[in-house]
């Protein structure tokens, strides 16, 4: 259904159904205060609100931003499943102390002129008990303020069980994330609430965007030596990859302009980019254009560092460097996170330790990998995979061109895969069969797979740059056991469960964690009514 969007989207032929969508987008954090070097976690609800309030199943990425008196500060990227991710963010060590607003939106809602992402959002209070570094005079000495008071909402229980577990409860289905933390005498400046953030009503459109419905949708802009951006005559197709991920490949072509956009379905995690133009191409640069909207900080609370807590930053400075250095991470549950390859898993795998070693590629195509063969010599040589064009027919070479990769990353020089060292390839998989790949269609794929994952050493003419990208970060959840002696907790954060799922009347027992005398929980929310749950309880 997303594909077909998709198409109409970029056709122009808006469905009037989507055309009226309005989305508002709230994070909520396993906590209010961190160290400096501590990591946010974060659960996304994307809502619709143009007519009956409901999870949205348009937009498929939410973009965050942590914004101080001194500006943004860190950006990030929350994958939207249904309405609903979860992600994180690091925060550096060099951070400076202060309160810092979290907002989050989706590109969906940039149409919408009357629309303040920063409606609803939170403040949050970083202390950096590494640095003296504090952002611009925002932060006094003096006694705490009192917390923001929290206005309960919804119809949740929570009760503790005769075992000392937390059990949880709602009259009606729900969704909801639940964290559970160390109760420290730090104020919250503003926790912000899903009630806020929803009551701004659907706004006229004053300007179009298209909908990232599969996931983000990658700008790159290219220029050459001069300069000057690089155009469709110099190179007709642009191609990016991730090194190991099979899933990151997409093509586009290159605009007037420019500029290529990659209809992606999220990229997840940080690392390299590779970036090919084709076989050939001249001399380039390559720009990410950045999705962050760069939104003013707005009116924020200055911090006020209180002496009386002087012990509470001892322990939350201690407690995140041990934390950072002895993390466990067996004691996280990485949630699924939408990939959708464009090859089906219908493939011939060839372990090269099954088989006898030789000194050349050449002599592995001949001896027994007899469904890739050679054609022409040196620079003009090319890589044929034997494919059928459709399920039960017969597999033969064809003229068409062939996607030959290494370690995920397309290469179209075949040559420089010829010549690789068997010694350091692993494996190689075929995929024997036509494929589309974005507006491209090749006779078969071939994936070289090293052991090392590096690309063999290939080194790349003109036509690659390799980048620094960051993709949505990878959805986790996690618990301390509190009563197992094996893990002696150093977390701040006890429990966080960023997406939980309650049936009407169900009572969800929280795994592994015994209710005990300081700690606080908070449960945010959304029943399938639409109406805002949010629960705090101090034990």
């Amino acid at each position: 259904m997303k594909k077909l969007l998709l198409i109409i989207g970029l056709a122009g032929a808006l469905c009037p159904a989507f055309a009226q969508r309005a989305e508002r987008t709230y994070v909520t954090t396993d906590r209010d205060w961190y160290a400096a070097g501590e990591t946010v976690y974060l659960s996304a609800f994307c809502v619709d609100v143009s007519e009956d309030v409901r999870l949205s199943e348009v937009s498929a990425v939410a973009y965050v931003e942590l914004t101080s008196a001194d500006g943004m500060a860190l950006g990030g990227k929350v994958a939207l499943l249904n309405g609903r991710g979860a992600g994180s963010l690091v925060l550096p060590r060099t951070l400076p102390t202060g309160n810092y607003r979290l907002s989050a939106y989706t590109t969906l809602s940039g149409r919408e002129g009357n629309y303040d992402p920063r409606t609803g959002s939170r403040i949050i209070s970083v202390y950096n008990t590494l640095s003296p570094a504090r952002v611009t005079d925002a932060v006094e000495i003096g006694s705490a303020p009192s917390s923001t008071p929290v206005e309960q909402a919804g119809a949740l229980q929570v009760q503790k069980l005769r075992d000392g577990r937390i059990g949880l409860s709602s009259p009606v289905p729900a969704t909801l994330s639940v964290s559970v933390y160390r109760n420290e005498p730090f104020p919250s400046y503003g926790r912000g609430s899903l009630a806020q953030a929803l009551s701004v009503p659907a706004g006229a459109r004053t300007r179009e965007v298209v909908p990232e419905y599969d996931g983000e949708i990658l700008t790159l802009r290219l220029t050459g030596a001069d300069g000057l951006p690089l155009t469709g005559q110099q190179a007709l197709e642009v191609f990016v990859s991730r090194p190991g991920h099979l899933e990151d490949i997409y093509a586009a072509k290159l605009q007037a302009d420019g500029r290529a956009r990659f209809y992606t379905t999220n990229f997840f995690g940080d690392g390299e980019m590779v970036v090919s133009l084709g076989k050939t191409a001249p001399a380039f640069k390559v720009e990410v254009e950045s999705p962050y909207r760069q939104l003013e900080p707005g009116d924020i609370p200055a911090l006020v560092l209180d002496p009386s807590c002087s012990e509470a930053l001892t322990r939350l400075g201690a407690r995140m460097q041990v934390t950072s250095a002895f993390e466990a991470d067996t004691l996280y549950q990485r949630l699924p996170a939408r990939q959708i390859a464009f090859l089906s898993d219908k493939s011939k795998r060839y372990n090269l330790d099954d088989y006898t070693r030789f000194a050349t590629l050449r002599e592995v195509f001949v001896e027994y990998l007899s469904d890739i063969r050679t054609r022409g010599r040196e620079e003009e040589l090319e890589l044929q995979v034997r494919a059928f064009k459709r399920e039960g027919a017969g597999s033969i070479f064809w003229e068409d061109p062939s996607l030959i990769l290494v370690d995920g990353v397309p290469v179209f020089n075949h040559s420089l895969v010829y010549n690789l060292d068997p010694a350091l390839v692993k494996s190689v998989e075929v995929y024997p069969y036509f494929c589309t790949f974005g507006h491209l269609m090749y006779s078969g794929v071939a994936n070289f797979i090293t052991y090392k994952g590096d690309l063999g050493g290939i080194r790349f003419g003109n036509n690659v740059r390799m980048i620094d990208f960051s993709g949505a970060a990878y959805p986790v959840a996690f618990v301390t056991p509190s009563d197992d002696p094996r893990y002696p907790s150093q977390r701040e954060t006890l429990l966080w469960q960023p997406i939980v799922e309650l049936r009407a009347g169900e009572e969800l027992v929280l795994p592994a964690l015994q209710a005990e005398e300081g700690m606080v929980l908070v449960a945010e929310g959304l029943t399938e009514n639409g109406e805002p749950i949010l629960m705090v309880q101090e034990f």
